[in-house]
């Protein structure tokens, strides 16, 4: 009967993976078509030929807008074409889709070197975790943007640590020279420049130092000689056009600098010193029109007009800054009152709108360092206390911010907002019964002030009195039935105390009355989905994103929906749509970091969840999803500094501080996860899931007998706790007491008969060595537990580790009947079946390929049974995805070897295996990689 069943699973399953295999033959036609596009810009860049390179990539990403090789090329070609700009864009969407950071740091860093933006360079791109050379190559650009801010010994140390790190780069010795020319050091300049030029005759940005040092020597016929070098090594090298234009205009040279000019206007009048100098030039002729056109061209990119053109005028920087905020433009705002209070700095009035906006953009010290007289004048402004009070709070000095809160409120006692403040701080400083009296007698005064009254209710809710809560929310109600936000907050309330009836009697009389409030709407869908009426939910939802497309909870709610059927791609459409969106909203974009964990897409996890930290800096949960996204992309030292970070922000939470022990349990940082858990118990000696978490601590730390003693004093104090037996066998484990660690397994699965003490059971025979015995505990719960697919996926793990690779496929293809589309097993469905030989790994590969394209291992297992059948042609374009996304995979850097070297490639061939030789350790292929490397 068994057989049966699976061959009829297995002629349904063969249809389908036809038809997967049709589909994906429609798609591999045009990622074959992009194929020939790529190798084609691939042999024009290698011949210095960037814009034919440029073309062929726009061909490519016409056919594939996710083509990762090409955006990374692209963004070669645009350097060398000097569109910095262009090339920052590929970059950042490069980074989106997954490229390995140690590939697009050190060209990002040079896109926006080239562009000026040094602030962002040093800001946003790292070295951490680098391999040295992709180090050193960053420290240039890092010496370069500290020298343009005026840092000169930052930029002396970091240019010692790329000399070090790299003796044989020349670029080392270029920004060296430069910082010599800063410091007026004209003959040691001089000697590095020459120095430079021998070391790299062929090298533009050496020749541009050695014109530099004569140009500043007034030299000028040597310097125009060696801007001329330069330029004919890269006709594209700005620095050195704007160099020989700058000293053609000092000699007025005017119609010299003319075609200079011409290209300026053409390929770089974007560029701000371009800008500059074509505004310049036009004044110095006297043409009044096209000056004010060049400057007018410079004002649309964002502050890169050039400071002097604007400094000193007030009216204008008081005028740019009221209207870009009432614009709703903040970023742009501030930089106008910036610009406007070092003109006039005791205008409160522009110091206040300043600060609003610092406050906005969680800048909470460059508030208090504006605001900070105001709290001792001697008549001081309430609305400025009011801000500056709101910036300790944010800082979480919640004293402080209680005190200039209560200031406030005394010179205005009528201020709701600083009252309703002052309660704020009292909740936030942990004075729960300090926070809810404040705001109670702002409510009981005036219950008009729904502010105070919802702040009152939430805060109940959060407390674990729902029937206060209620009562609050219905009388705000009461004195203003058409109080929107309190009708949606009522039913809120009550769907989560399971009085749907009543939650839906609130939402659907606040739908009555405003249609088009969107929350309701939302509200009632996730009634809906409770309810299991998902078509209504999804009308509902669907309706709502035909009003209010970009609808973060909508979307959300449809993610829930698909990924509950099992539908991870669709549902990480459905947060893509989210994240491009105007809305910042936490709770999809955390939702879509998940996901992409989930789907094993660390890199996109990652680029997400640090878009949220630049918002939520302080936030526990985003803190945490940047922290495993670190994790899960290999950088366990970042992954570690990031949690000791919510360490720090968690106070003494003891949940908080619990969850984000075992977060650093997960990296190893042992001592770091004790001190959490000692913080935790300082106010609450008692708490259960710390002090068992301090014993897991202990077993995972090696302190067996320390964790045996913890965990039997649990036991003794919580005989009813069945973590307890668990943890106790987990030790045993450890310790390789394996019969008794059995026991105490056996022992939790009879009181509790789960999946997981099942599990846990068959991982305690497999490391005791009986097998047999695990797999008959496996097979007789999957009897009665058919649809356990975590049980059916541990044991086609155990048949693979035995060598039973035609089980191993039966039972995965069980789990993957039961799951749909699982990419995990697919991709290990791919594996075992080209072990076998088995002409259906394609097609499973395929699958997992279409839910996964951004999972490098994915896209190698694609790739590399390409390469086995013979198709290394159609196999490259996965395996150099999968090479940007995991640089430093060695496997994938062999199977790209092989591919390229099948191709006749031999070059390209020998930079890969190479590669993949240099560390240290084995790998499946090494001794191939060997034969390949030696072969010309």
């Amino acid at each position: 009967m068994n057989q049966k069943r699976t061959g009829i699973g297995r002629s349904r399953l063969s249809r389908a993976l036809l038809l997967s295999s049709c589909l994906f033959a429609l798609h591999a036609s045009a990622a074959q078509q992009a194929s020939v596009y790529y190798e084609d810009a691939l042999r024009r860049f290698d011949s210095k030929d960037a814009k034919g390179a440029i073309v062929q990539l726009k061909n490519v990403l016409q056919q594939d807008p996710k083509h990762l090789a090409a955006l990374v090329l692209l963004a070669d070609a645009y350097l060398m074409a000097g569109s910095a700009v262009a090339a920052e864009t590929a970059l950042l969407t490069a980074t989106k889709l997954g490229a390995d950071r140690s590939v697009i740091l050190p060209k990002l860093a040079q896109a926006l070197n080239a562009q000026l933006k040094y602030r962002v360079l040093l800001d946003q791109v790292s070295t951490q975790g680098l391999p040295p050379l992709v180090v050193a190559e960053i420290l240039v650009y890092r010496g370069v943007a500290y020298l343009a801010l005026g840092n000169l010994k930052q930029a002396e140390q970091t240019l010692k640590e790329a000399e070090r790190l790299n003796p044989d780069a020349v670029a080392v010795k270029v920004v060296q020279g430069t910082m010599m020319l800063h410091q007026g050091n004209l003959q040691g300049a001089r000697a590095t420049a020459e120095r430079a030029v021998a070391m790299a005759p062929n090298d533009a940005a050496a020749w541009n130092l050695k014109a530099s040092v004569f140009h500043l020597s007034g030299n000028a016929k040597t310097a125009l000689a060696d801007y001329g070098k330069a330029l004919s090594l890269n006709p594209e090298y700005l620095d050195a056009r704007l160099g020989r234009v700058g000293l053609l205009m000092d000699l007025k040279r005017h119609q010299e600098a003319e075609p200079d000019l011409r290209v300026l206007k053409k390929y770089a009048a974007s560029e701000p010193r371009a800008a500059y100098l074509i505004a310049l030039a036009a004044a110095r002729q006297g043409d009044a029109e096209a000056t004010r056109a060049a400057l007018a061209e410079a004002t649309t990119l964002l502050d890169q007009l050039p400071p002097e053109m604007i400094r000193g005028n007030a009216q204008l920087l008081m005028l740019g800054g009221l209207a870009h905020y009432g614009l709703g433009q903040p970023t742009k705002a501030r930089s106008y009152l910036e610009g406007y209070i070092t003109v006039e700095p005791r205008n409160l009035g522009a110091r206040k709108l300043l600060a609003s906006i610092l406050l906005g953009e969680r800048e909470y010290n460059a508030v208090i360092e504006m605001l900070y007289s105001v709290a001792g004048s001697t008549s001081p402004d309430p609305e400025a206390l009011s801000l500056l009070a709101s910036a300790y709070m944010g800082m979480k000095q919640y004293q402080r911010a209680t005190k200039l809160f209560e200031q406030a409120v005394h010179i205005l006692p009528n201020a709701a907002n600083s009252a309703i403040g002052l309660g704020m701080s009292h909740l936030g400083a942990g004075h729960i019964d300090e926070g809810i009296a404040q705001l109670q007698d702002v409510f009981s005064k005036n219950p008009g002030q729904a502010g105070a009254g919802l702040m009152l209710a939430a805060t109940y809710q959060r407390r674990g009195e729902p029937a206060k809560a209620v009562e609050v929310a219905r009388k705000i109600i009461a004195n203003d039935p058409r109080n929107l936000t309190a009708l949606n907050l009522l039913g809120s309330m009550l769907a989560a105390g399971k009085d749907r009836a009543g939650a839906r009697a609130a939402f659907t009389k606040a739908a009555q009355l405003q249609p088009s409030f969107l929350p309701v709407q939302i509200n009632i869908a996730r009634l809906d989905l409770a309810e299991g009426k998902v078509q209504a939910a999804r009308k509902r939802l669907n309706a709502i994103l035909k009003v209010s497309p970009d609808n973060p909870d909508a979307l959300l709610q449809l993610a829930y929906v698909e990924n509950r059927d099992g539908h991870s791609a669709e549902a990480i459409r459905w947060l893509q749509r989210a994240r491009s969106g105007q809305s910042r909203t936490l709770t999809p974009l955390l939702y879509l970091v998940e996901m992409y964990l989930k789907t094993g897409d660390a890199k996109n996890a990652l680029a997400v969840a640090q878009e949220l930290e630049t918002v939520y800096p302080d936030n526990l949960t985003v803190l945490g999803a940047v922290g495993q996204s670190y994790l899960a992309d290999g950088s366990v030292d970042k992954a570690r500094a990031t949690f000791n970070r919510m360490t720090r922000s968690a106070g003494f939470d003891s949940a908080a501080l619990t969850r984000i022990a075992e977060l650093l349990m997960r990296v190893g940082a042992f001592d770091d996860a004790g001190f959490a858990l000692k913080k935790a118990l300082i106010n609450n000696p008692g708490y259960l899931p710390a002090r068992f978490t301090m014993a897991e601590l202990d077993m995972q730390a090696g302190r067996l007998a320390m964790a045996e003693r913890r965990a039997g004093e649990i036991r003794s104090a919580n005989p009813g706790f069945a973590a307890t037996t668990r943890l106790l066998a987990r030790i045993y484990m450890a310790q390789g007491k394996h019969a008794a660690a059995i026991q105490e397994f056996r022992t939790a699965l009879s009181k509790e008969p789960s999946g997981a003490n099942t599990l846990a059971l068959f991982q305690a025979y497999i490391e005791a060595g009986d097998s047999k015995a695990g797999i008959d505990l496996m097979q007789t719960w999957l009897r009665g537990h058919p649809q356990d697919s975590a049980a059916q996926s541990a044991l086609a793990e155990a048949y693979l580790r035995g060598g039973q690779l035609q089980l191993a496929r039966t039972t995965y293809e069980a789990v993957l009947k039961q799951r749909g589309k699982d990419v995990g097993v697919l991709n290990n469905l791919a594996n075992i079946l080209l072990r076998l030989n088995e002409p259906q790994a394609l097609n499973y590969a395929q699958q997992a390929y279409a839910l996964a394209p951004g999972n490098p291992d994915i896209a190698d297992t694609l790739g590399w049974i390409l390469v086995r059948k013979g198709q290394a042609q159609q196999a490259l374009p996965y395996l150099r995805d999968a090479r940007l996304r995991s640089a430093s995979n060695r496997v994938i850097q062999y199977h790209l070897g092989v591919a390229l070297h099948t191709l006749g490639r031999k070059a390209e061939a020998r930079r890969e295996l190479r590669a993949a030789l240099a560390a240290q350790g084995n790998f499946a292929g090494m001794d191939e990689a060997r034969v390949l490397l030696q072969q010309r």
